[in-house]
């Protein structure tokens, strides 16, 4: 097998067809089913009822949808409760609206990550972040990553979230003898 020719024909050929039927990776790295595998055509993916009744499943496919509907509230809302993360696919405006963003940070906190600015500087939605997955502190805005308040609570979620503390912290013995002890009770 390995480099030789099968009956004339080439290794090359074989495993080319060998990927090719290799199912796509989920976002939580299982392989997808053959069901999720099917391809839709783009006018599935424009139709809003189709769209929706995948983002009940799985918020990751909110990829596929058309423009139109990841510019769409109903469908993105839906998305990110499942998956928050798919904020990332929403369109910009809906990745600047605070409730949507409320909702995908809730789910995962890292969605921080695609938002506005002005929502980075949120404390509601940063606290809401960081509580959910601590590594959220490395998307706040410099303000909060100098927060004692919102970085104590990263650490406690996730010791390694002192990594994305500010500077300023750092130097301050009472800061960070208590972000060791939460670190000490993961």
């Amino acid at each position: 097998f390995g480099g030789s020719s099968l009956q004339g024909g080439s290794d090359a050929h074989a495993e080319l067809s060998l990927d090719m039927a290799q199912p796509p990776p989920s976002p939580r790295g299982r392989p997808l089913s053959p069901r999720s595998r099917a391809v839709q055509s783009a006018e599935e993916w424009a139709d809003k009822a189709f769209v929706l009744s995948n983002m009940r499943v799985s918020g990751f496919s909110l990829w596929r949808a058309s423009k139109a509907l990841r510019a769409d509230r109903e469908v993105v809302l839906v998305a990110v409760r499942n998956y928050g993360r798919a904020l990332e696919f929403a369109s910009e405006e809906l990745r600047s609206d605070r409730a949507i963003v409320l909702e995908a940070v809730r789910q995962n906190g890292l969605a921080l990550r695609r938002t506005s600015e002005e929502l980075q500087d949120d404390r509601e939605v940063v606290m809401i972040a960081v509580r959910q997955n601590g590594l959220a502190l490395e998307y706040a805005s410099e303000m909060f990553r100098s927060d004692r308040v919102i970085c104590l609570a990263a650490v406690k979620q996730h010791g390694c979230a002192l990594e994305f503390a500010s500077a300023p912290l750092f130097a301050d013995t009472d800061f960070m003898r208590e972000a060791i002890l939460l670190r000490e009770r993961i």
